[in-house]
């Protein structure tokens, strides 16, 4: 059982910093990127908040994603 545990804790690991490195990508990729808001309407990101979202990334990345 507890294998189990320790083997679904790191799919969903491995999930979730494959699911960071796919958003890291986009947001790296240039062109214009949009949110999707609470009501659902997209909205463009600025420069910055683009850029703040790749710093987030990035370190969610080193502090969680190991090889």
């Amino acid at each position: 059982l507890e294998f189990r545990r320790v083997l679904f804790r790191s799919r969903a690991a491995s999930d979730a910093c494959r699911y960071l490195s796919i958003n890291l990508q986009t947001l790296q990729s240039g062109g214009n990127i949009v949110e999707v808001d609470e009501q659902g309407r997209r909205r463009p990101m600025s420069a910055e908040a683009i850029q703040a979202k790749i710093t987030d990334i990035q370190d969610a990345v080193r502090e969680h994603c190991h090889d």
